[in-house]
């Protein structure tokens, strides 16, 4: 279950996108006679104020950058006291802090602000909820598995869907002023190499699916007459199939267990 709780995480932080020069021998021989400015700030990640797919990626960067540590919070959490769990929480937030330091010291591209805006918009969420629902979800997860109550599962649901519904208000702000920084110095959005590995982390693992197996298996009456393992088995695949994302596991009702288990009983 731990496992299953710990992908609530990683609900946000999911549009990662770059822009690339729909015209590349334009772009090639422009960015010969480009002009790079370096923010001030620790981070040091490059910006252009003349070619808009350096600027573009700025945002970017500082996304992906933020996102290696998101990557790493399931393999901090399972292996790592609460001490150290805490002190990786506290590196995520002064790393997000840097970001915005350093978005805030950026200037238009060409007169238009409404990027940096949107990805300060973006940032500043970001801060907002590492420095409460995940401190309240990392409370949570670092209990021992055995003190890990309804009540807390419930919270951390209820903290989820709230990041999720907040996220996505600032994601599609986001989302908008990409695409219209893009059309607008005739680019295209390609997707990032990292896009893969965050899709992964909102499917099932195999620890995920050892882990149900094993907590299904438990659970099954010895003296029931019915095989464990295929029972959890063929349980196992309808819920997947319904809920891909372990998270939504949480929604699983009685009834639907129920339901789910009339072709899985032999």
């Amino acid at each position: 279950m731990k496992l299953i709780i710990l992908s609530l995480f990683l609900s946000a932080f999911v549009f990662i996108t770059s822009c690339e020069n729909k015209n590349t021998e334009e772009n090639s021989d422009k960015n010969t006679n480009d002009s790079v400015e370096k923010i001030n700030n620790e981070g040091n990640i490059d910006i252009s104020y003349t070619d808009p797919v350096k600027y573009g990626d700025f945002f970017v960067q500082h996304q992906n950058r933020l996102l290696k540590m998101i990557i790493q919070i399931g393999d901090v959490a399972k292996n790592s006291t609460k001490e150290e769990i805490n002190d990786f929480l506290d590196e995520m937030i002064e790393l997000c802090e840097s970001s915005i330091k350093e978005i805030k010291d950026v200037k238009g591209f060409k007169g238009s602000t409404e990027l940096r805006e949107a990805a300060l918009e973006l940032f500043s969420f970001y801060s907002r909820i590492m420095k409460k629902q995940y401190k309240e979800m990392f409370e949570i997860i670092s209990k021992e598995e055995d003190l890990i109550t309804e009540e807390d599962i419930d919270k951390m649901s209820a903290i989820d869907k709230s990041v999720r519904d907040e996220e996505k208000i600032y994601d599609e702000i986001y989302q908008k002023a990409q695409k219209k920084f893009t059309e607008k110095h005739n680019l295209t959005l390609q997707d990032r190499d990292m896009q893969g590995e965050i899709d992964n982390l909102n499917s099932w693992t195999k620890e995920e699916m050892n882990e149900f197996m094993t907590a299904c298996i438990g659970g099954v009456d010895e003296n029931s007459g019915i095989d464990a393992e295929a029972y959890c088995s063929c349980m196992a695949e309808k819920i997947m199939k319904k809920y891909p994302n372990p998270i939504d596991v949480m929604k699983l009702t009685e009834l639907e267990i129920e339901k789910m288990a009339i072709g899985c009983v032999k």
